[in-house]
């Protein structure tokens, strides 16, 4: 006799609607534990600051992180993130915290501490505006 066919995993005759309860919930709990390893931290590079009047000069590194329903976007180099319902939102999020963090660094140069300081000096190499 031959094995029943599967679909994901699951007997055909299974996959028609004759789950248990006990095995929907054990389903349910396999998404959702794949679901979470979809949400390891890990970092991407960004090359665009999505706006009309600064440009990134080189790719930068992001880290992206996961808050219950929160997508968090952070630049460690010049402590700033982003947050957002989703990667977009959140990386277009950061780019506006980089653009205003660079443009009152700009305004106040001979106000800053040591730590804005070096982060501005960092900032001037990456940040460049559009001509």
């Amino acid at each position: 006799m031959s094995e029943p066919q599967t679909t994901q995993g699951l007997p055909s005759n299974k996959v028609k609607g004759q789950l248990t309860s006990k095995e929907i919930s054990a389903f349910l709990n396999r998404i959702a534990e794949f679901t979470e390893a979809l949400k390891v931290p890990h970092t991407i590079f960004i090359s665009d600051l999505r706006h009309d009047k600064y440009k990134l000069t080189q790719p930068i590194p992001v880290s992206i992180e996961y808050e219950d329903d929160t997508v968090i976007v952070s630049f460690y180099d010049v402590d700033v993130y982003g947050t957002g319902d989703d990667i977009q939102e959140a990386i277009t999020d950061l780019c506006s915290q980089i653009i205003e963090v660079y443009e009152l660094y700009s305004q106040n140069v001979n106000r800053l501490g040591p730590v804005p300081t070096r982060e501005w000096k960092y900032l001037q190499t990456i940040v460049r505006p559009i001509d």
